[in-house]
């Protein structure tokens, strides 16, 4: 399909044709990204600041766990809105330095860290 062009990318000097098959094979899954991205990434460290459901990050798409945690998170937020619970008293900095510790840890994405300070700055916290 791509044709057996000879052409090698460096430094692993892979053929077009190599490069292709293994692009191709990457992220075969539905509703579940294979990759540690920003949106993986986010769902990870948003479980572990405490703004999402445990379990929420690595819960495919397709997982009938999806649906109880979507029905938990509706749930939550209610008793969230009657008890007024701010987001400013959970997203605290001890929070942001745990979500910090758990990026280091997985390897996620680091444009995760822009987000965090984003957040952050919204809220009002240091940004060390």
């Amino acid at each position: 399909m791509f044709g057996s062009s000879a052409k090698t990318y460096a430094p692993e000097k892979m053929t077009l044709d190599s490069f292709m098959a293994a692009e191709t094979g990457m992220s075969r899954t539905p509703g579940t990204c294979m990759t540690m991205g920003s949106a993986s990434t986010m769902a990870c460290l948003m479980e572990a600041m405490g703004i999402a459901l445990p379990f929420n990050a690595t819960t495919p798409a397709v997982d009938a766990g999806r649906r109880r945690i979507a029905h938990e998170s509706g749930r939550l937020i209610v008793r969230m809105a009657r008890e007024d619970t701010r987001l400013s008293t959970v997203l605290t900095q001890a929070a942001f330095d745990n979500a910090l510790r758990v990026l280091a840890a997985i390897g996620g994405s680091t444009n995760a860290v822009l987000h965090l300070l984003a957040v952050a700055g919204r809220l009002g916290l240091r940004s060390s």
